[in-house]
């Protein structure tokens, strides 16, 4: 029981850390504009902000989509506030700011994502915004869990977990093997998997890199509390063949024999 509560706390913390380093990241005003901007949509100033939108943003039916969007954000104030994204690009003219929200209404949750672009000469101008209805909350949506999971969900698991098994062990016999010639080619061979295949834990969307070198061949990552864990594993090719060339690996070179010399 002690062991399950050290896990849970830490895991607990290490996602309070991450959070507060989310909100330290982003810059504070320009979260703010980011908040007002949503503010507007959701109290129905729909006229002002269509106004303020880039021009190649504006086709006649800008005030329709943002009262569209308006519709789908519950009344009231959020419960729940997370800075869930923030993006920043800068040029010598312009700097542009995306920065993505997510609101919970007790059962109800929404991402809403407000980006506007900035410049010395003139006024502030709206980029983009969305809001997304949510099912659950994007901590729930994105968890590491096995209530939704699938045959290739099992498959990538064991995969991220059985190849570079093969691959450590493999490298601790490589090690211990008197190999006569270039013996650390081989360890950097075995170490190294080749073709990354990658598996998203929450959509099940599959993708794969023809060039790609993995370290130990697998891998699991989420890059966020709020984003999905990918799982990817690579082709132990290294491990593999070196397996099948070991017996040649260890047998010492044929003796020289010089011209004309009969042994």
């Amino acid at each position: 029981m002690k062991k399950w509560l050290i896990i849970i706390l830490t895991v607990f913390l290490a996602a309070c850390s991450q959070k507060a380093w989310i909100e330290k990241f982003v810059d504070a005003d320009k979260q703010k504009i980011a908040r007002d901007y949503i503010q507007r949509l959701q109290d129905g100033d729909l006229e002002a902000l269509a106004t303020e939108l880039d021009p190649g943003l504006r086709k006649g039916n800008e005030v329709e989509l943002l009262r569209t969007m308006r519709g789908m954000m519950p009344p009231g104030a959020p419960t729940v506030t997370d800075l869930v994204g923030y993006q920043t690009n800068r040029t010598l003219q312009d700097s542009n700011y995306n920065v993505t929200f997510q609101f919970g209404y007790d059962s109800k949750w929404i991402i809403v994502n407000a980006a506007w672009r900035e410049r010395t000469d003139t006024p502030r101008q709206i980029t983009g915004m969305r809001v997304v209805p949510l099912e659950r909350s994007l901590q729930e949506t994105n968890a590491f869990t096995f209530k939704r999971a699938g045959p290739t969900h099992y498959l990538f698991l064991a995969a991220t977990i059985i190849v570079p098994l093969f691959i450590l062990t493999t490298l601790v016999v490589c090690i211990r093997t008197r190999i006569q010639r270039r013996k650390w080619l081989w360890i950097v061979f075995v170490l190294v998997g080749f073709v990354q295949f990658s598996f998203n834990w929450t959509t099940g969307a599959m993708a794969y890199k023809l060039l790609y070198f993995q370290l130990f061949g697998a891998g699991a990552m989420a890059s966020g509390i709020y984003m999905p864990w990918i799982f990817s594993f690579s082709l132990p090719v290294g491990a593999i063949a070196f397996w099948f060339k070991r017996r040649q690996l260890v047998q010492p070179p044929p003796p020289f024999a010089a011209p004309g010399i009969e042994q």
